[in-house]
């Protein structure tokens, strides 16, 4: 949003790092953060916290949601047609090609906020979009070596990500981790070796002592 509103807007967040976006609580605080918004993007998870108290009429003024847009869509169908329900949600905004119908979608929301400065607005995410173009052009040449690899994730998140480039996330777990029990590092080992891979990503969000934990338990 700051890359396509530049000194014309003031943009917060929900949460902060390490937190992941689905461990959200519902809050005084946040509910103060949506009722000042006048825009709200979301990341594509079932972000259920954007909309809870938002009348409809106020959710289709307010809210850009990635899974309503067209590549969101795509992506939604190709995920929904496995068979696992981890699919279900993934992080659309990491998807290159939402991220950019999302920037062409902020500069209209603002434009409309701001007729004043609207054309600065969609100049800003065309030059958003041109250097997310050149970016992913260099990252696939950099991964082109490595296409259908697979690797581990605990929680389904990367693929959005993965899949332009050409790699495979898989998921072993779902729902919020707080430690790791035998049997989860038992299905970690076993889907590695069913795969196969011996690569485990491990997201930031997660606690220092939890990756302490998989890094030598699995």
């Amino acid at each position: 949003i700051r890359q396509v509103g530049g000194q014309w807007v003031t943009v917060d967040w929900v949460v902060e790092s390490p937190q992941d976006v689905r461990d959200i609580q519902e809050s005084d605080s946040l509910k103060r953060k949506l009722d000042w918004a006048q825009l709200i993007v979301t990341s594509g998870f079932a972000d259920s916290w954007a909309s809870a108290d938002l009348a409809p009429a106020a959710q289709a003024r307010e809210l850009l949601r990635p899974e309503q847009l067209p590549r969101g869509l795509q992506d939604i169908r190709s995920k929904t047609s496995d068979s696992s329900d981890m699919w279900l949600d993934p992080a659309l905004w990491l998807d290159p090609e939402v991220a950019q119908e999302l920037a062409q979608k902020i500069a209209v929301a603002l434009g409309n906020r701001d007729v004043a400065h609207a054309a600065q607005f969609t100049a800003n995410a065309a030059a958003f979009n041109t250097a997310l173009q050149h970016l992913m052009q260099g990252q696939s040449a950099r991964f082109a070596a490595a296409k259908q690899k697979k690797f581990l994730v605990v929680r389904p998140a990367w693929s959005a990500l993965a899949q332009p480039l050409g790699l495979q996330e898989i998921a072993v777990l779902d729902g919020r981790i707080r430690g790791l029990t035998d049997a989860q590092a038992h299905r970690i080992r076993q889907t590695a070796a069913a795969q196969p891979t011996n690569l485990l990503v491990i997201d930031s969000a997660l606690p220092p002592e939890l990756s302490e934990d998989l890094a030598q338990r699995t």
